[in-house]
């Protein structure tokens, strides 16, 4: 890494909603010789997330295929695309016995045994989901919410299309129970301007998107999750996964006491703070402060730490620019990387 004297800061942020694409470009350590760049992107139409760390020849890229990444492997378009909404005309607001993707009269109708599968697709409202002892949707200021479940497959959807000018949580909120002995092999949710609440959820692979808007998700048992929001806060508190990805445009990142196999966080502007058992990780912000707080000790890790502005705190000292712990044979590695911003990472 070239080192600098002077430093000159530009960044910009850019969102296109239509085009589902998140940017953000910074210049960093630039002098009257040589600038060094980072460079952000994530396209959500193509699943591709890009990561340029290069001087001004643009030599030295480091790009990622989040679509194709080892540890997670998910399409959320399968839960967004019009082919798989509920239809809302033919079944969830016309339960029919004949059709076997109609909605029971009432919620409370199905059994642990009938739910395998939940997917949300709401427009504008704060969505909690509750474990309890039967399945009940409860809801207030979203008036075209409807719901199905497919008997073939054990799938239950929700949707709502409605839009409003502006979000109140307390005013628009969908509250969902589901049975504490269902066994969940899938959960979806697309919210476009929301809340997403997730409380004691045990499920095999979650994927949540949000447009606009916090996810928090406490208590969880998940083996792969992939949770993204253009711009709000996501939070994992108290939980377990095999492999857990986030992606937050401009945001804060949180993980909190929670126990994770392979851990990939990317963020555009915002903090990171993660604590808890981490085996292997990858964390990136382009603007924001990392601090992390991993169980074990030096000798089970080999972790690479750069920033292009600030400083790096670890039990070895104070430096800047990029260092590393543990050897590059230890057992789990982990990448900790910040365009602008300083890094505290500990062993506990």
């Amino acid at each position: 890494m070239k080192k600098s004297v002077k430093c000159i800061i530009a960044g910009g942020i850019i969102a296109i909603a239509g085009a589902g694409l998140f940017a953000t470009t910074l210049a960093y350590g630039a002098t009257g010789y040589s600038s060094r760049f980072l460079t952000i992107g994530f396209d959500r139409d193509d699943r591709e997330f890009e990561i340029g760390f290069h001087d001004d020849d643009y030599d030295d890229w480091y790009h990622r295929d989040n679509a194709e990444s080892s540890y997670i492997n998910w399409d959320f378009s399968q839960y967004a695309s019009s082919e798989t909404r509920p239809n809302v005309e033919s079944s969830a607001s016309v339960p029919d016995d004949n059709v076997a993707s109609s909605a029971p009269a009432n919620p409370s109708d199905l059994s642990a045994a009938d739910i395998q599968s939940l997917l949300i697709d709401v427009n504008s409202a704060a969505v909690s989901v509750r474990i309890g002892t039967s399945f009940d949707i409860e809801s207030r200021g979203v008036s075209d919410l409807s719901w199905s479940h497919d008997q073939s497959n054990g799938t239950v959807r929700i949707d709502s299309d409605e839009k409003v000018e502006r979000f109140d949580d307390d005013s628009r909120w969908v509250r969902i129970t589901i049975p504490r002995d269902a066994v969940l092999t899938s959960f979806g949710a697309q919210i476009e301007r929301g809340e997403l609440d997730l409380h004691n959820l045990s499920v095999q692979d979650l994927a949540a998107y949000l447009g606009s808007g916090d996810i928090d998700i406490e208590y969880a048992d998940v083996v792969n999750a992939a949770l993204e929001t253009g711009t709000g806060d996501i939070g994992f508190e108290n939980g377990t996964a095999d492999n857990l990805s986030m992606i937050i445009g401009a945001g804060e990142g949180d993980l909190e006491t929670s126990t994770v196999g392979s851990l990939s966080a990317m963020i555009g502007a915002g903090d990171f703070d993660g604590s808890g058992t981490l085996q292997n990780f990858s964390v990136i912000t382009g603007v924001g402060d990392i601090e992390m707080s991993v169980n074990g000790s030096a000798s089970d890790y080999y972790v690479a730490l750069e920033t292009g502005l600030g400083t790096i705190q670890t039990p070895s000292g104070t430096s800047r620019g990029s260092t590393t712990l543990g050897s590059e044979g230890a057992v789990y590695t982990g990448t900790v990387q910040t365009g602008t911003g300083a890094i505290e990472f500990r062993f506990r």
